[in-house]
């Protein structure tokens, strides 16, 4: 089965929503429940490059301007929050294109968005486990990652 979360937005509110699709498996006649349990803790595994079962850091890119994102963050760092060092993996930096969506969607882990000096980044997130979410303006003293994580889903609306 794949499992897949989606982005939805409503009326700028930023909610989330869940669409699991797969086919079910028919079960042996007499299987009992902990042969199903054993055979489906076999079957569940990570997806991409540090996601953790359907969830992975995604960013999705509304605003004109493509946005810098971190593959791969190489140090322990507070979520939700600017970086006081930056510790992107070297070679790890892509960028998110205006109107796409990296993440959840092309099964990879992102960590981090890069905030360059000068300018502001408008838009809200989401986070699973933490429950947090919330609209926000990005924006930094010089330049610089806000990290973010595996359960977080990051949505830029305009850059300026």
């Amino acid at each position: 089965m794949r499992a897949r979360r989606l982005f939805v937005t409503a009326a700028g509110t930023g909610i989330m929503a869940f669409a699991v699709a797969g086919t079910a498996v028919a079960q042996p006649t007499g299987a009992s429940s902990q042969d199903r349990l054993t055979r489906t803790a076999k079957e569940v595994r990570p997806m991409g490059d540090g996601c953790t079962f359907w969830w992975c850091g995604t960013v999705g890119n509304e605003a004109n301007t493509r946005v810098k994102i971190c593959e791969s963050w190489g140090r322990d760092g507070t979520n939700q929050a600017y970086q006081k060092k930056a510790a992107c993996k070297s070679g790890r930096t892509s960028y998110v294109k205006p109107g796409q969506t990296r993440g959840m969607d092309t099964n990879e882990d992102l960590d981090a968005l890069y905030v360059p000096k000068g300018k502001t980044f408008k838009g809200s997130y989401v986070c699973t486990f933490g429950g947090s979410k919330g609209k926000m303006t990005w924006t930094h003293k010089k330049s610089g990652w806000w990290k973010f994580g595996t359960d977080c889903e990051v949505l830029i609306r305009s850059i300026s």
